[in-house]
């Protein structure tokens, strides 16, 4: 199963909006991102079956608690993270982790 979902809008290489979904599952849990695109694609129409999907051991939060878009947008774009971003993230390893997972 899925425990936890963000999804982002970006702006591509090519100047163009894309969405993506970051996916964090469930401990032991085996979650592909094709599947997961095929059983949305179902229910959100064609949106859903045009994004991307990534499945990722852990989003980035703040030590409050407060996701970080800003975090999965750079990864997105390519942007490198600001100073402010690794201020405020609760493990700086999560974002390095995701930047890997994209490339």
């Amino acid at each position: 199963g899925v425990e936890q979902v963000a999804v982002v809008r970006y702006t591509d290489a090519d100047g163009r909006p894309a969405i993506r979904a970051f996916v964090q599952a469930e401990a032991g849990a085996e979650v592909s991102a094709e599947d997961l695109r095929a059983a949305l694609a179902g229910r959100l129409g064609d949106a859903a079956a045009r994004a991307e999907c990534t499945v990722v051991p852990e989003l980035p939060f703040t030590r409050s608690g407060k996701l970080l878009r800003s975090v999965l947008r750079r990864v997105c774009t390519g942007e490198p993270l600001t100073d402010e971003d690794l201020s405020m993230i609760r493990d700086p390893v999560v974002a390095a982790s995701l930047a890997r997972r994209l490339r």
